[in-house]
């Protein structure tokens, strides 16, 4: 099965739904086409409000997409995907509910936090469950992605990298954001060690150069814009490009300013900002 979505390349916008949390799914749709975006992304949550909240069918989801010219470049979140025993059986479940999403609206891809295994559990172990997550999307068609957060639980790029090119499947990958990458501590040098090809998907947003005293607080309440502030998303862009990452690029501003806003505005000024960001990086 090949997904919709599966032709998104670097010069394609997503808009992330963490962007929009004011919105519905029909007006995260709607602001995205209105504003040029190739695609969306979406959690399982949304895809639930969508059919118990807002009274629409599957059938319903897949023509408001249809309509709109907008794909579904992925669907949120599957946690500890790499443990054992209950946590990891729960995980699974999880797991099935978000590709039966992503089967539905045609999704190219799954996203995976970087949870790396039960504490003890050896990198071939994860590599292991990894590879045959991917073997199970790449029934549905799916790419797998892992994002990691240093800052949050102390995986890091190298740790997630390893993993995946220990698996060796064509349908995995890891996840990049700019926010999560710096806040990490970490270096356009260490994007630029790796195979651009390990890249699936790529998530761009901003911050202060100074790091935020509540890091939860700042990554879901106070992003910037790429380009309104100090990392150096041009050189994150440039990077990405300059060792052959092909991912479209995923816009994800949680702000509790542009939350305020309609959703086509908000769209409006995040679209403005990524593609200032990206003409820069690739002039």
């Amino acid at each position: 099965m090949t997904h919709a979505g599966a032709g998104l390349m670097s010069d394609d916008l997503v808009l992330c739904e963490l962007t929009l949390p004011q919105a519905t799914f029909a007006e995260l749709v709607d602001a995205a086409a209105t504003n040029g975006f190739s695609a969306i992304s979406m959690s399982a949550r949304r895809y639930r409000e969508a059919r118990d909240r807002d009274g629409l069918s599957d059938a319903d989801i897949r023509a408001r997409l249809e309509h709109a010219g907008v794909l579904v470049a992925e669907v949120d979140v599957v946690y500890e995907w790499a443990r054992g025993g209950d946590n990891g059986a729960r995980s699974r479940r999880t797991e099935d509910r978000v590709r039966a999403i992503a089967g539905l609206v045609g999704a190219r891809s799954i996203n995976l936090v970087s949870d790396l295994g039960d504490p003890g559990d050896p990198a071939e172990v994860v590599a292991e469950r990894f590879a045959a997550l991917c073997d199970r999307c790449a029934v549905d068609g799916l790419l797998a992605h892992i994002e990691y957060m240093p800052w949050f639980n102390g995986i890091d790029l190298a740790q997630v990298a390893s993993v995946v090119a220990m698996a060796d499947r064509p349908n995995g990958g890891v996840e990049i954001d700019a926010w999560h990458h710096f806040r990490g501590g970490l270096s356009l040098a260490d994007i630029a060690a790796l195979d651009g090809r390990l890249f699936s998907a790529i998530q761009l947003d901003d911050a202060p150069d100074v790091a935020e005293v509540d890091l939860l607080e700042a990554t879901l309440h106070d992003r910037l814009l790429p380009g309104e502030g100090e990392l150096d998303v041009v050189g994150f862009i440039r990077t990405l490009d300059e060792i052959g990452c092909r991912a479209p690029v995923g816009v994800e501003v949680p702000s509790d300013v542009l939350a305020a806003l309609h959703p086509t505005e908000a769209a409006r000024r995040v679209a403005v900002a990524a593609r200032t960001v990206l003409a820069t990086a690739r002039a």
